[in-house]
């Protein structure tokens, strides 16, 4: 049964059918992407790194950087490829975010002519969240925002005004086992765009100024790709998944797959006491399940048999389900079960817990044993 076998047994066991299947998948066109830039608040080193985190998502087709008046276009204009505009002053106010907007608008407007369907803004200027929203109401073209890592402040309206929130820069002040900054960066916005991290953990992370790839992340991504399950011990487990994980991006972007719906990743974190309930251990297991084919009985039963509510041929009941539901409000989950879980039918519970499994994302606790 499931619930016994160790995470990378677990591993094994449900990864090989999806593996075969994604073997002969191909990754979605390129895009062509205009990239419009606030020069007052860049350099040429920030070109360098906003390129270097759109080079997954498409081909830069037109480059073009704002400056005012009273600043020098010289910095910028050195860099190969860039357009840089000078903007002049009005009432001894900066004009630049004004022609970005009338520029951005009128590459929505030329879009099916000049092939654009991405228009990229490196700022942060409040005042390109209503223009990205209007962009992508068009739906004539994709709006991303270029943000740099170091900046904090970020908005929830704001990040989610954009198809896109893409982070360029090293992610500094970062704890915990990772690579270089850059790569760090480059990763998470690769994992963004193939799917692998949800659109509510990227605006969540990115709030919270923790924009890198965490382990469920890197783990799918490694089931779905095949790739060996790295032989280290569990301090330095993130990092060597982030750097097989890296190696294949860079390596491999024309054959890279995008996470499919079907294949579920859970984590369990089993707790062991010992000496009357001072001490205790915790241990963290995960489950890679495909889904497809199966009923969301059969989905619920692989769930809490591999979580330890089930053992061996119990069959799957209220009581089990019960049992389940007063362990994760124990755990005390960030988002608690319906309370009303307890007086549904069986059949109503069934389909409740397979939303949630199939759908969530976050760590649920297994039971505890002593």
């Amino acid at each position: 049964t499931l619930c016994c076998l160790t995470s990378v047994q677990l591993f094994d066991r449900v990864s090989w059918h999806t593996r075969t299947c994604f073997a002969r998948a191909r990754s979605s066109p390129k895009k062509a992407i205009a990239l419009l830039m606030d020069g007052d608040s860049m350099g040429p080193q920030h070109v360098s790194e906003i390129r270097q985190a759109l080079k997954s998502f498409g081909r830069i087709k037109l480059q073009r950087a704002y400056v005012g008046a009273h600043a020098s276009p010289r910095r910028l204009a050195a860099v190969e490829g860039i357009e840089v505009k000078v903007c002049k002053s009005a009432a001894n106010k900066s004009t630049v975010d004004a022609h970005m907007i009338i520029d951005a608008i009128s590459l929505n407007w030329t879009a099916a002519e000049t092939g654009i369907n991405v228009i990229a803004i490196a700022s942060k200027d409040s005042d390109f969240q209503v223009l990205a929203e209007e962009l992508r109401a068009s739906k004539a073209v994709e709006v991303y925002s270029l943000y740099s890592a170091h900046d904090s402040g970020r908005s929830t309206g704001f990040a989610q005004s954009f198809s896109q929130f893409i982070l360029y820069g090293s992610n500094a002040g970062m704890p915990g086992r990772m690579l270089q900054d850059h790569r760090e960066t480059e990763l998470w916005n690769a994992l963004c765009k193939l799917g692998y991290v949800k659109v509510e953990e990227q605006r969540t992370s990115t709030l919270a100024n923790r924009c890198r790839a965490r382990q469920h992340h890197l783990e799918m991504f490694c089931h779905v790709h095949g790739l060996t399950w790295p032989s280290s011990h569990w301090k330095r487990w993130r990092k060597s998944l982030a750097e097989a994980v890296d190696a294949t991006v860079r390596s491999r972007a024309e054959v890279l797959v995008h996470k499919p719906s079907h294949v579920v990743h859970m984590n369990s974190m089993i707790t062991t006491c010992r000496g009357n309930w001072r001490r205790f251990d915790q241990h963290r297991r995960f489950l890679i399940l495909d889904t497809r084919g199966m009923d969301p009985e059969h989905v619920v039963r692989h769930v809490l048999e591999f979580l330890g509510f089930l053992k061996g041929h119990d069959p799957l009941g209220k009581a089990a389900i019960e049992e389940f539901t007063r362990a994760q409000r124990a755990a005390e989950r960030s988002e608690p079960l319906d309370d009303a879980i307890f007086e549904w039918s069986f059949s109503k519970q069934v389909q409740y817990l397979h939303r949630l499994f199939v759908d969530s994302r976050e760590t649920v606790g297994g039971s505890p044993t002593r």
